[in-house]
């Protein structure tokens, strides 16, 4: 693999890496205005779920992306 095409694969790894740590910390935050009562209702409930579903598919297409990055580097060394 050209050196340019490892480079913008380990790059677009670590960008989906702070997308999916940044979606966990948005998600936290809506927990936590949650427990304090700043916010409930419907909308709220709708938020959690959707911050919720948000980390489920960025954190699987990050270890998706993360299993085929290290099986391709264990292809190429040998």
């Amino acid at each position: 693999m050209p050196r340019d095409v490892l480079a913008l694969t380990v790059n677009s790894l670590q960008k989906l890496g702070t997308v999916v740590e940044e979606a966990d910390e948005s998600l936290g935050w809506l927990e936590l205005m949650t427990e304090l009562q700043m916010a409930n209702g419907g909308e709220q409930r709708w938020l959690l779920q959707e911050a919720g579903e948000l980390v489920a598919i960025f954190g699987s297409s990050y270890h998706t992306a993360r299993d085929k990055e290290l099986k391709n580097r264990r292809s190429r060394d040998r």
